[in-house]
Protein backbone atom coordinates (compact mmCIF):
# COMPACT_ATOMS: atom_id res chain seq x y z
CA UNK A 1 0.00 0.00 0.00
CA UNK A 2 1.30 3.07 -0.95
CA UNK A 3 1.60 5.85 2.24
CA UNK A 4 0.40 9.49 1.98
CA UNK A 5 4.13 10.83 1.72
CA UNK A 6 4.78 8.34 -1.28
CA UNK A 7 1.81 9.71 -2.95
CA UNK A 8 2.50 13.38 -2.15
CA UNK A 9 6.10 12.47 -3.77
CA UNK A 10 5.02 10.84 -6.57
CA UNK A 11 1.76 13.39 -7.43
CA UNK A 12 3.79 16.59 -7.24
CA UNK A 13 6.78 14.92 -8.62
CA UNK A 14 8.04 16.39 -12.30
CA UNK A 15 10.30 13.91 -13.23
CA UNK A 16 9.30 10.31 -13.75
CA UNK A 17 9.16 7.92 -10.56
CA UNK A 18 9.86 4.56 -9.66
CA UNK A 19 8.23 2.13 -7.48
CA UNK A 20 9.36 -0.70 -6.53
CA UNK A 21 7.62 -2.51 -3.38
CA UNK A 22 9.78 -4.24 -0.52
CA UNK A 23 9.32 -7.37 -1.78
CA UNK A 24 10.16 -7.17 -5.77
CA UNK A 25 12.72 -8.15 -7.61
CA UNK A 26 13.80 -5.76 -10.39
CA UNK A 27 14.82 -6.81 -13.89
CA UNK A 28 14.00 -5.73 -17.33
CA UNK A 29 12.88 -8.68 -19.52
CA UNK A 30 9.20 -8.21 -19.52
CA UNK A 31 6.95 -5.00 -19.76
CA UNK A 32 3.97 -4.03 -19.41
CA UNK A 33 2.30 -0.83 -20.93
CA UNK A 34 -1.37 -0.70 -19.88
CA UNK A 35 -2.67 2.11 -22.58
CA UNK A 36 -6.02 3.91 -22.68
CA UNK A 37 -5.30 6.12 -25.26
CA UNK A 38 -4.94 8.99 -23.84
CA UNK A 39 -1.16 11.26 -24.07
CA UNK A 40 0.00 10.40 -21.21
CA UNK A 41 -0.67 6.62 -21.81
CA UNK A 42 1.30 7.01 -25.20
CA UNK A 43 4.09 8.90 -23.97
CA UNK A 44 4.60 5.79 -21.35
CA UNK A 45 4.20 3.87 -24.39
CA UNK A 46 7.64 5.45 -26.08
CA UNK A 47 9.18 5.29 -22.66
CA UNK A 48 8.76 1.70 -22.50
CA UNK A 49 9.79 0.96 -26.30
CA UNK A 50 13.20 2.37 -25.23
CA UNK A 51 13.62 0.25 -22.50
CA UNK A 52 12.72 -2.86 -23.85
CA UNK A 53 15.33 -1.81 -26.92
CA UNK A 54 17.76 -1.13 -24.72
CA UNK A 55 17.61 -3.86 -21.94
CA UNK A 56 16.20 -6.53 -25.21
CA UNK A 57 12.49 -7.03 -23.30
CA UNK A 58 9.73 -7.85 -24.94
CA UNK A 59 6.52 -5.86 -24.50
CA UNK A 60 2.87 -6.34 -23.32
CA UNK A 61 0.73 -3.57 -24.59
CA UNK A 62 -2.63 -3.99 -22.26
CA UNK A 63 -5.62 -1.54 -22.78
CA UNK A 64 -9.10 -2.22 -20.89
CA UNK A 65 -12.72 -1.77 -21.88
CA UNK A 66 -14.19 -0.86 -18.43
CA UNK A 67 -17.62 -3.09 -18.38
CA UNK A 68 -20.38 -2.92 -15.38
CA UNK A 69 -22.87 -5.67 -15.32
CA UNK A 70 -26.27 -4.33 -15.87
CA UNK A 71 -29.20 -5.48 -13.55
CA UNK A 72 -31.47 -4.21 -15.11
CA UNK A 73 -31.24 -4.80 -18.83
CA UNK A 74 -34.66 -6.14 -19.59
CA UNK A 75 -36.32 -3.32 -18.56
CA UNK A 76 -34.56 -1.01 -21.78
CA UNK A 77 -35.14 -2.78 -24.65
CA UNK A 78 -32.33 -1.25 -26.45
CA UNK A 79 -29.73 -0.99 -23.92
CA UNK A 80 -28.10 -3.62 -24.06
CA UNK A 81 -27.71 -3.02 -28.06
CA UNK A 82 -26.27 0.56 -27.11
CA UNK A 83 -24.05 -0.70 -24.52
CA UNK A 84 -22.75 -3.33 -27.29
CA UNK A 85 -22.20 -0.43 -29.58
CA UNK A 86 -20.54 1.66 -27.20
CA UNK A 87 -17.75 -1.45 -25.83
CA UNK A 88 -17.38 -1.76 -29.61
CA UNK A 89 -16.33 1.81 -30.31
CA UNK A 90 -14.11 1.85 -27.52
CA UNK A 91 -12.53 -1.34 -28.55
CA UNK A 92 -11.88 -0.20 -32.14
CA UNK A 93 -10.43 3.50 -30.55
CA UNK A 94 -8.12 1.27 -27.99
CA UNK A 95 -6.77 -0.86 -30.66
CA UNK A 96 -5.72 2.07 -32.68
CA UNK A 97 -3.79 3.46 -30.22
CA UNK A 98 -2.05 0.19 -29.53
CA UNK A 99 -1.13 0.11 -33.65
CA UNK A 100 0.50 3.10 -33.15
CA UNK A 101 2.95 1.64 -30.42
CA UNK A 102 2.99 -1.94 -32.19
CA UNK A 103 4.39 -0.21 -35.92
CA UNK A 104 7.42 1.84 -32.83
CA UNK A 105 8.11 -1.56 -31.74
CA UNK A 106 8.24 -3.17 -35.47
CA UNK A 107 10.63 -0.27 -36.76
CA UNK A 108 12.60 -1.22 -33.13
CA UNK A 109 12.83 -4.54 -33.12
CA UNK A 110 10.94 -5.20 -30.33
CA UNK A 111 8.92 -8.56 -29.27
CA UNK A 112 5.23 -7.04 -28.85
CA UNK A 113 1.89 -8.45 -28.05
CA UNK A 114 -1.59 -7.13 -27.45
CA UNK A 115 -4.34 -7.30 -25.81
CA UNK A 116 -7.65 -5.80 -24.87
CA UNK A 117 -9.48 -7.11 -21.93
CA UNK A 118 -12.92 -6.36 -19.93
CA UNK A 119 -13.26 -5.62 -16.66
CA UNK A 120 -12.27 -2.88 -14.22
CA UNK A 121 -8.75 -1.95 -15.49
CA UNK A 122 -6.43 -1.06 -11.98
CA UNK A 123 -7.85 -5.20 -11.37
CA UNK A 124 -6.89 -6.96 -14.41
CA UNK A 125 -3.28 -4.85 -15.09
CA UNK A 126 -3.30 -6.35 -11.88
CA UNK A 127 -4.05 -9.76 -13.06
CA UNK A 128 -2.32 -9.67 -16.44
CA UNK A 129 1.22 -8.92 -14.73
CA UNK A 130 0.71 -11.69 -12.77
CA UNK A 131 -0.20 -14.25 -15.07
CA UNK A 132 2.84 -12.78 -17.47
CA UNK A 133 5.37 -12.31 -15.11
CA UNK A 134 6.00 -9.20 -15.53
CA UNK A 135 8.70 -7.59 -14.47
CA UNK A 136 7.98 -3.86 -14.62
CA UNK A 137 4.96 -2.00 -15.45
CA UNK A 138 5.16 1.44 -17.32
CA UNK A 139 2.27 3.86 -16.98
CA UNK A 140 0.95 7.50 -17.67
CA UNK A 141 0.68 10.29 -14.83
CA UNK A 142 -3.47 10.08 -15.79
CA UNK A 143 -5.14 9.11 -18.10
CA UNK A 144 -9.23 8.95 -18.71
CA UNK A 145 -9.39 10.27 -15.10
CA UNK A 146 -7.50 13.35 -16.09
CA UNK A 147 -6.35 15.78 -13.10
CA UNK A 148 -8.63 14.36 -10.85
CA UNK A 149 -6.08 13.03 -8.71
CA UNK A 150 -3.82 15.70 -8.85
CA UNK A 151 -2.35 14.16 -12.33
CA UNK A 152 -1.67 10.88 -10.99
CA UNK A 153 -4.75 9.27 -12.08
CA UNK A 154 -7.11 6.90 -9.92
CA UNK A 155 -5.84 3.86 -12.11
CA UNK A 156 -2.31 4.92 -11.56
CA UNK A 157 -2.67 4.98 -8.35
CA UNK A 158 -4.35 2.05 -7.75
CA UNK A 159 -1.92 0.34 -9.56
CA UNK A 160 0.70 1.29 -7.56
CA UNK A 161 -0.71 0.89 -4.55
CA UNK A 162 -1.66 -2.76 -5.37
CA UNK A 163 1.06 -4.10 -7.51
CA UNK A 164 3.98 -6.64 -6.24
CA UNK A 165 5.80 -5.68 -9.27
CA UNK A 166 7.79 -2.37 -10.14
CA UNK A 167 5.92 0.61 -11.99
CA UNK A 168 7.68 3.12 -13.46
CA UNK A 169 5.07 6.34 -13.37
CA UNK A 170 5.67 8.33 -16.74
CA UNK A 171 5.00 11.99 -15.80
CA UNK A 172 3.23 13.99 -18.22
Amino acid sequence: MLGSTSYKLLAGSSVDVLIVPKTASFKLENLLVPTDGSGPAQKAGYKAINLAKVFSAKLNLLSVVEVEPIAFESEVPHLMETLEKFIDSQRKALASAQEALIKRCELEGISCFSSIEDGVPHEIIIDFSAKKSIDLIVMGSYGKSGIKKFLLGSVTEKVVGLSEVPVLVVKS
